[in-house]
């Protein structure tokens, strides 16, 4: 791993921001990674790198900073919004999946009501069988009782009649 002085890095932070030629080729240019660019421009900053998003697991931010990210950033040219995310110290990608699931949150809650609908209607299904089932076994079970009770009067009234 190479050694740079500080100086070489604030030069190369100052061209990836001042000269407006995109980082990749800044980074080319230079035989550098585009990390390196990025944890040197945190270095100057004076941002630490345990407060870098990915550290973080792309956490700290709450849902609400992330939708209104989303929006502040709605209407900006990638340039801006890299500027933006630079500033913020959260990655480029990172915006752009919360705009996904910004624009996905819907679509999201629309299928989870379509899955709770037919579910519903399995239910109900399932408990109209059941309801039928068991008014079929009442009947019967009626049917069995009524029979039970005929049997006992009519061996009241003539008596038990054996089988021979």
């Amino acid at each position: 791993m190479r050694d740079y002085s500080t100086e070489f890095k604030e030069n190369a932070v100052r061209k990836m921001r001042d000269g407006g030629t995109p980082i990749r080729e800044v980074a080319k240019e230079l035989n550098v990674s585009t990390s390196a660019l990025y944890n040197w421009e945190r270095d100057i900053k004076g941002i630490p790198r345990s407060n870098s998003p990915r550290s973080k697991g792309r956490s700290g931010w709450s849902s609400e900073a992330k939708h209104n990210a989303v929006i502040e950033t709605s209407r900006m040219t990638e340039y801006e919004k890299a500027e933006y995310c630079r500033s913020k110290g959260i990655f480029i990608e990172q915006l752009r999946e919360w705009e996904e699931t910004c624009k996905n949150a819907n679509a999201e809650q629309a299928m989870l009501q379509q899955e709770l609908r037919n579910e519903l209607r399995k239910e109900k299904q399932s408990k109209s069988a059941l309801e039928k089932e068991l008014r079929r076994k009442e009947k019967a079970l009626a049917e069995a009782a009524a029979l039970l009770v005929l049997q006992k009067k009519a061996e009241a009234i003539w008596g038990v009649i054996e089988d021979e």
